[in-house]
């Protein structure tokens, strides 16, 4: 994309209160357009304001991996098919002993939403996530450590 990489093009865009860096990165022609899709639908108004709003996301994503010897409050969110809730009720009943409490929603087109908040060892609960997002019938699980 034109003018990505142009230091002239993104040198009034620092702020004076705060020390940016300009950083060159290479990206494909799918990726270039990908982000240009995303800074459209989620609004922002340039890319570099998305791109601090992904590490910032992947910051704290990133925080379930260094509370794994901690007692924590963590949302699990999972997305299945309404005919797989069977495999979503033994896991729930697996990792019923973090599970402090479960909501359950029907979606359109015969999906399911359950959110578990959970609280206990962040092993454990990694372990719960993660066996959550192998399973073949689970379509998302997404893991949020408070």
């Amino acid at each position: 994309m034109a003018g990505f990489n142009n230091p002239k093009r993104n040198a009034g865009t620092l702020a004076s209160t705060q020390k940016s860096q300009v950083l060159s990165i290479s990206l494909s022609l799918d990726e270039c357009a990908k982000l240009s899709e995303l800074q459209q639908k989620l609004g922002f108004s340039n890319r570099s304001k998305l791109v601090r709003a992904a590490l910032s996301h992947l910051a704290l994503e990133s925080r379930e991996r260094l509370t794994l010897d901690k007692i924590v409050d963590a949302v699990l969110l999972v997305i299945h098919s309404d005919e797989d809730s069977e495999d979503v009720l033994d896991l729930r009943h697996r990792y019923g002993s973090l599970i402090r409490t479960q909501l359950h929603q029907h979606l359109e087109n015969e999906k399911c939403l359950e959110i578990f908040v959970l609280n206990g060892l962040g092993k454990k609960i990694q372990d719960a996530a993660s066996a959550f997002r192998k399973n073949k019938n689970v379509e998302l699980a997404k893991l949020m450590v408070a």
